[in-house]
């Protein structure tokens, strides 16, 4: 089997987990748009204009929603040891990592698919989008935002308390790439302001997380 079959096979299999039972989807979406309606509430009407707003509600969003989906990325491998069955497969170990990579990228995008119009139909701000730009913004935070998740995700595998874990180690790690995706959406769905040279910060973010994660993974699930 080659590298990218091995890749497929493994996407594959948790997409057709993730069809069937919809449970991460389901509750990534539930717990976002939660997110979403007590930020509604908490904020007293015309107290601050929703262009300033809607961005970071957005990202912050994601963000958390991201980690119920990075603590569970490994669930399935960790029971019964299927994790090293993965481990000992005669490719190079990085398949799980960019498999995982993709799966969890994917996810993303179906949640903010949901969370993006339902957050403007809360706020219902004016906005003069530039939606190529505005993809490629959001395309490249959710790359940096899945390949620090699947590393933290690799690292909650040998530690119990991973629930705690993974939050206190990817929170920090993601600040740059939560400001520069706030940026430029802020900047290419509402043209409030520029954005500055933070796309290729966010290039630079994604290139360093698949780098290392490509390259660290082994021995991130090492016993």
């Amino acid at each position: 089997m080659s590298f990218l079959q091995a890749v497929w096979a493994l996407l594959l299999k948790d997409l057709r987990m993730e069809f069937r039972t919809r449970e991460s989807v389901n509750s990534l979406v539930v717990f976002a748009l939660l997110i979403v309606v007590v930020f509604n509430f908490a904020i007293t009407p015309g107290t601050v204009e929703p262009q300033l707003l809607i961005p970071g509600v957005i990202w912050i969003t994601v963000a958390f929603a991201g980690v119920l989906a990075f603590s569970r990325v490994f669930q399935v491998e960790e029971e019964d040891e299927a994790l090293m069955g993965l481990l000992v497969a005669p490719v190079d170990r990085s398949f799980i990592f960019l498999a995982k990579f993709l799966y969890v990228l994917l996810i993303l995008v179906a949640v903010e698919a949901i969370l993006f119009p339902v957050t403007y139909a809360l706020y219902n701000p004016v906005i003069a989008p530039r939606y190529p730009q505005l993809l490629l913004s959001v395309l490249l935070a959710d790359v940096g935002l899945a390949g620090a998740g699947v590393i933290q995700g690799a690292v909650g595998t040998r530690t119990r308390a991973r629930e705690v874990m993974i939050p206190l180690l990817f929170f920090p790690l993601i600040v740059p790439l939560l400001l520069g995706a706030v940026r430029l959406t802020s900047a290419h769905l509402f043209g409030t302001q520029e954005a500055g040279g933070w796309l290729p910060i966010l290039a630079l973010f994604d290139f360093l997380f698949l780098a290392l994660g490509a390259l660290l993974f082994e021995h991130l699930v090492e016993e």
